[in-house]
């Protein structure tokens, strides 16, 4: 039998594409939440597994869960066809692939409400899929922000993590800022705008939201894509941002820039060709910058002393890292 449906207050986004073995896990998070005024909207990115039959399933069990299939378009495509399904004027969004605890939803909503925030991030664990634990990420305690703040906050990705998932927009500023199509980490390419829309954004202890860090998925695949690229060029565009609007921030926007430089690095380093080509791609961009990105201390140390290395000699840090990696 269907739950009573209730009005909704929050969107709840979630972009499936073949994640038969983890879209259970998920769904039962969400409605195993203490704050019920919700609705899902699942989107089927055309998914070639039993994805969307388990979404129709669900859609059966709860009237707050709404089914669409679309063509495949990718994840960003998938992201802003939901948000423009949602009724709520506020949209969360969950990879199906993770999952969240039963207070995910009641913490965010209780902090736009006590905070007056349009935009709440939760704090994050990053587990394996076998749930051991490799990270947690996010604040000690509540923490509030003005745009300019979280934005820097976001570069070096301490209490406010980067990604799309984790927080609670507005869909008008995501309206407004949709995900770029066809680009991967479309986050980073985003997030920075959707944080500069926001006049208060509140950070939660609260760490609710379980990110499970798939060996197929596309940041952690063994196949190299020249669509990595992508990364760095979004950190080079919030480093323009920044010049324009927040000339200060240029230091933390440059944090950014080495972190996903580090990151493309680490995946081509198995390619040689594909190596050289990011190498060239990262000396180009931080090309004047390093003495500013290798002394910032606010910045990741093992990040730093990684790039140092690199910038001594590429052949040593690919060296290094494939022996570390065996």
């Amino acid at each position: 039998m269907k739950n009573k449906r209730v009005d909704p207050t929050i969107s709840i986004v979630i972009p499936i594409y073949n994640v038969e073995k983890y879209l259970s896990k998920c769904l039962d998070s969400l409605l195993n939440q203490t704050f019920e005024n919700f609705e899902a909207i699942l989107v089927d990115d055309g998914s070639k597994d039993e994805s969307y039959i388990i979404c129709k399933k669900y859609e059966k069990i709860d009237e707050r869960i709404r089914v669409y299939h679309k063509n495949n378009g990718g994840l960003s495509d998938a992201r802003n066809f939901g948000v423009k399904q949602a009724t709520c004027d506020y949209v969360v969004f969950v990879d199906s692939d993770d999952y969240v605890n039963s207070d995910y939803l009641k913490c965010l909503w209780k902090a736009h409400i006590d905070y007056n925030a349009d935009l709440v991030v939760s704090g994050v664990i990053r587990e394996t899929e076998d749930g051991k634990v490799s990270s947690v990420v996010g604040s000690e305690e509540i923490c509030l922000y003005s745009a300019k703040e979280a934005i820097k906050e976001s570069c070096y990705g301490e209490n406010i993590p980067i990604y799309a998932w984790g927080k609670l927009y507005t869909k008008k500023s995501l309206l407004k800022h949709p995900y770029p199509v066809g680009k991967y980490h479309e986050d980073v390419w985003t997030t920075y705008l959707l944080l500069d829309e926001a006049n208060v954004i509140a950070a939660v202890p609260e760490k609710n939201y379980h990110y499970i860090q798939r060996e197929n998925s596309i940041l952690h695949s063994n196949i190299f894509s020249t669509k990595y690229f992508d990364s760095i060029e979004g950190a080079k565009q919030i480093e323009s941002y920044v010049k324009r609007k927040y000339p200060d921030l240029i230091t933390a926007s440059l944090a950014r820039l080495l972190i996903e430089s580090n990151a493309l690095l680490h995946r081509a380093c198995r390619y040689p060709s594909n190596y050289i080509q990011a190498s060239d791609m990262v000396d180009s961009y931080l090309k004047g910058n390093w003495k500013i990105v290798l002394s910032d201390k606010k910045n990741n140390g093992k990040v730093r002393a990684e790039m140092l290395l690199f910038k001594i000699s590429h052949k040593l840090y690919r060296l290094g890292y494939l022996a570390l990696t065996k």
